[in-house]
């Protein structure tokens, strides 16, 4: 069975030309990427380099990675243009291996749609719409973080914004049935920020929330280790759930060893059978399946 990975961000060698190139944020100045809101931090070419990429997969025995522009790395219209220009060459180099989502809307040549969360919250349903009927799939990922509290460490918007920020994604989700009627499937990244836990509390406070085990919903286990993962599981079934690791931005070893050590028939859902289901059109041919 073909193995996916359905949450891996990727800047291609044009857009790093570009990024340079500027002298305002989002840029690379003297090798240092600096983004609005976010820490700066050194690039690694690496990162952008599609025969790393591919040898990483090697090295985790996955075959196909889903790849977004990440909308926390707030590109405006020139480079997410840039970026939905490069991504079908950077996937036909890559023999297919590397399967691209449009920036907020469908286009030709991409297997769905990535939104931040306030996308989802605010505007679900016009983005949904398009993409419902394209036939693809709406992937949900954290936005630009909010302002943190002042002497908070340097982890905190990841670690803490991101994760709210899903939570309240899936719970706008399931609050809004008349909204999700016939919608395109949706991932939520990160496990939706751990949402599954506080369910049973929003219900006793007096939230009317879908059920979770809607064939339309997953949730990536991106960042997740054993424990969260296997809740996850036996709150929503292995059925909803789908690997991703949020490569190059975190390793992908820890959740992907949780993944696996949910037994055989659990791992062959969440790393083949359920991206199947919404990737399976763009599994390529076995003799393209190369590392460069």
């Amino acid at each position: 069975m073909t193995t996916f990975d359905v949450h891996q961000h990727l800047w291609p060698p044009a857009v790093v030309e570009l990024l340079t190139r500027r002298r305002r944020p989002p840029c690379i100045s003297e090798g240092i990427v600096r983004i609005p809101g976010r820490s700066a931090f050194p690039f690694d070419e690496a990162q952008s380099d599609v025969g790393c990429r591919l040898a990483q997969l090697d090295a985790d025995g996955i075959e196909l990675a889903v790849v977004s522009l990440s909308p926390t790395d707030c590109f405006d219209a020139e480079l997410t243009a840039a970026w939905e220009v490069a991504m079908p060459e950077v996937s036909r180099a890559a023999g297919g291996r590397l399967i691209p989502l449009a920036a907020r809307r469908p286009a030709p040549g991409f297997a769905g749609v990535c939104i931040s969360a306030a996308d989802l919250i605010g505007d679900f349903d016009r983005l949904a719409g398009p993409v419902a009927a394209a036939g693809e799939v709406l992937f949900v990922h954290p936005g630009p973080a909010s302002a943190p509290p002042p002497g908070v460490p340097v982890w905190w918007p990841g670690a803490f914004d991101y994760a709210a920020q899903m939570q309240a994604a899936l719970v706008a989700w399931l609050g809004g049935p008349g909204r999700r009627a016939g919608g395109p499937p949706v991932i939520f990244a990160i496990l939706a920020g751990g949402a599954a836990i506080l369910l049973d509390r929003l219900r006793a406070r007096g939230a009317e929330l879908a059920p979770v085990d809607d064939h339309r919903l997953y949730l990536d286990t991106a960042s997740f280790g054993e424990a969260a993962i296997r809740f996850c599981r036996d709150q929503v079934g292995s059925g909803r759930l789908l690997y991703g690791s949020d490569a190059p931005v975190i390793s992908s070893q820890r959740t992907l060893a949780a993944v696996r050590g949910l037994g055989a028939s659990d791992a062959a859902a969440v790393l083949s059978t359920n991206p199947a289901s919404l990737y399976g059109s763009f599994i390529p041919e076995r003799s393209q399946c190369q590392t460069l």
